[in-house]
Order: C-alpha cells, then sequence, then structure tokens
C-alpha cells in the first residue's frame, strides 16, 4: 500500500501533466493561428524542449517563409503561451511529410508505455495531436527520470 506522500506526489504529478497537457494541446492547435495561410499547411510542430520549438516544413521555400518571418512567429508564440517559455524556433525541412496525411503512427498502434498517459491524452479528440502529446509527455518522464538518477 502507498503512503498518503506518495499518493499525494502522484496525483500532483499527474495535475501538472494535465495541466502541461492542455498548455501543449492548445499550442499544437493554435499553430495555424499562428502562422495563417498558406504557412498553416506547409508546417506543424513537431516537439518543444528547453524552449525551443521544432517546426516541420515540406519544402525548402517554407522554410526559407518560416525563416524569414521567424520574429514575428516568436513574438506572438511569447504572446499566446507565455506558460510555455518559449525561447527559439528551429525548422527542418521533411519532403515526405503532408499535413493531411500524416506519416505518424496513431496511439493505437504504439506500445503503451504509461498508462496515466494514455488517460491524459486519451481526452484528446485528434489522433495526430494525441500521439505528438504523447511523445513529448513519455519524453518529458525519461528526461525527469534521468536527471533523478544523476
Amino acid at each position: 500500500m502507498d503512503n498518503a506522500g506518495d499518493i499525494l506526489k502522484a496525483l500532483l504529478i499527474r495535475n501538472e501533466l494535465i495541466e502541461k497537457g492542455s498548455n501543449y494541446s492548445s499550442l499544437f492547435k493554435g499553430w495555424a493561428g499562428i502562422v495563417g495561410p498558406p504557412l498553416m499547411d506547409h508546417s506543424r510542430i513537431i516537439d518543444i524542449t528547453n524552449g525551443n520549438l521544432l517546426v516541420e516544413v515540406d519544402h525548402p521555400g517554407w522554410l526559407q517563409i518560416l525563416h524569414f518571418k521567424k520574429r514575428l512567429f516568436l513574438k506572438k508564440l511569447k504572446g499566446r503561451y507565455p506558460e510555455l517559455d518559449i525561447k527559439d524556433l528551429h525548422i527542418k525541412v521533411n519532403l515526405n511529410f503532408s499535413v493531411l496525411q500524416p506519416d505518424r503512427k496513431t496511439p493505437e498502434k504504439r506500445k503503451i508505455e504509461n498508462p496515466e498517459i494514455d488517460s491524459i491524452v486519451s481526452q484528446v479528440k485528434e489522433d495526430e495531436l494525441k500521439g505528438l502529446l504523447k511523445n513529448l509527455f513519455v519524453t518529458a518522464l525519461k528526461r525527469q527520470s534521468k536527471e533523478e538518477d544523476s
């Protein structure tokens, strides 16, 4: 049986994950509103790590446009999502990516790594967003475990 401290810690971690998930979900859903058309059809957020937002585009031309407007987009991101503390935007080209036909596996095809994370992301309706959020949470937990072990 868990002691009260363990139960309380688990609840606090769960609440923190839910809050972070909500922030990330809002960011992923809001990307189109940040960049607008036509960039929204040719770019997507891949990850956010240490204040660095990684974005993928489907052609080098879109990379140039996104890079040209980087300061404007960073200003919008910082204004709309201050809690995420986004400091920089990194862009990469993936010629095989399609916004309409994502090349990622849906959460149903992934090995369940943490039932608590699955419970949180199951509240998200979009399959691609579920997968991205799950990846973010799993990555964050792995990093936290490595830091605690150090």
